[in-house]
């Protein structure tokens, strides 16, 4: 009885010990897990403040992008369009559309998706606008290169050098005509000049006509396009052929006095659309 007493004793005393070891084990394992959960709420919220601060930073960068861009859009508007009588962009364009709401659900259930949903909503807008604005200076690019070519064509400048150049003799307008002594319409400008003097092309063009032509004598007559046609009269010699094409300040004959003509000068004509202007108001490089 004694020796089960004792058994029952050691046994008792086994499970106690067990017991203790278990709730120590217990123990440590929650105070572990606890430690663990603390540490990793830590690390959430430091990742928080960090995110927070990235975004606060990136929302001030798009403020700045977003001031530059609205910069450069008045000036599209207000200034390249009109200088280049472009048709203005409308509004609805420029504010182009972007994702919907089911476009942001991504970001939901992440740390800070408010602010992550109002970021990547800006973000959208500007890289739409910025697409947009790529677009017009594109166009406005095409509008450019069309207008450096057509002002290669329309004629700008005097047809003969200053040097060269002795006076005007006779302006645009109504005249009395020196040999046929009565009053008509004198559709271009007489350039006094010695005979021989260089005559240059006053744009790029194709030659319509080069040969002798009645009362202008040797004539050359170059269509620039755009309805520009221009008249070197009463030339002394002829450097160009009918087609060929020129370009500003190609040298396409010599002054001369063929055709009714009282002295060595040039008869020069502008016409647009076939009709007579006063060539002066083209001498814009000179």
């Amino acid at each position: 009885m004694e020796q089960i007493q004792k058994n029952f004793n050691k046994k008792k005393s086994g499970f106690k010990k067990t017991t203790i070891l278990v709730i120590i084990v217990l123990w440590a394992f929650t105070a572990f897990s606890f430690m663990l959960h603390t540490e990793r709420k830590r690390e959430i919220e430091e990742e928080r403040l960090i995110l927070n601060h990235q975004l606060e930073q990136l929302n001030k960068d798009m403020a700045r992008a977003e001031a530059a861009l609205l910069n450069i859009q008045k000036n599209d508007e207000a200034i390249y369009r009109k200088v280049l009588a472009a048709k203005s962009m409308p509004i609805s364009i420029r504010n182009a559309g972007f994702g919907g709401a089911d476009y942001y659900k991504k970001y939901k259930g992440n740390v800070n998706s408010d602010k992550l949903i109002s970021t990547a909503k800006r973000i959208d807008i500007l890289s739409k606008q910025l697409e947009v604005q790529s677009k017009s200076f594109d166009q406005l690019i095409d509008l450019v290169k069309a207008r450096e070519i057509k002002m290669a064509h329309i004629p700008a400048i005097l047809p003969i050098k200053k040097e060269e150049l002795e006076k005007f003799a006779a302006p645009y307008g109504i005249r009395r005509h020196p040999i046929l002594n009565f009053k008509r319409m004198h559709n271009g400008i007489d350039l006094v000049a010695e005979k021989g003097a260089k005559v240059f092309a006053t744009g790029a063009g194709t030659v319509i006509q080069a040969s002798y032509n009645g009362g202008f004598g040797m004539c050359v007559k170059i269509d620039h396009g755009y309805g520009y046609i221009t008249v070197y009269a009463h030339l002394s010699k002829i450097k160009v052929k009918r087609g060929q094409k020129v370009d500003r300040y190609h040298l396409i004959g010599l002054v001369g006095n063929t055709g009714l003509s009282t002295g060595p000068h040039l008869h020069y004509e502008v016409r647009i659309n076939k009709k007579a202007v006063d060539p002066e108001s083209f001498f814009q490089l000179q």
